[in-house]
């Protein structure tokens, strides 16, 4: 049979010395800061870009109809004056 010892260590940490050493031993508050900083302007000059896009295609795209739209209406002005010609 095995007989085995087991042996509890307890101690009292107090959790806001424990925080200030963790903190300044282990993490770079710095470092971190300015990671988070490069990453949310990554984020919005991507987004800002994406939506750039998307206003310039859709100016070409009113620009596109209206030409359309004068072409149509310059055709059907032509198209009406050869027939008073040929009448």
């Amino acid at each position: 049979m095995n007989n085995t010892i087991t042996s509890y260590h307890t101690t009292y940490i107090d959790e806001s010395k424990a925080i200030v050493e963790l903190i300044s031993k282990d993490y770079d508050v710095i470092g971190a800061i300015s990671f988070i900083i490069v990453v949310l302007l990554w984020y919005s000059m991507g987004m800002v870009c994406m939506l750039c896009m998307q206003i310039k295609v859709r100016d070409e795209t009113f620009e596109y109809y209206a030409k359309r739209r004068a072409n149509i209406l310059i055709e059907t002005l032509r198209d009406q004056t050869h027939t008073k010609q040929i009448l």
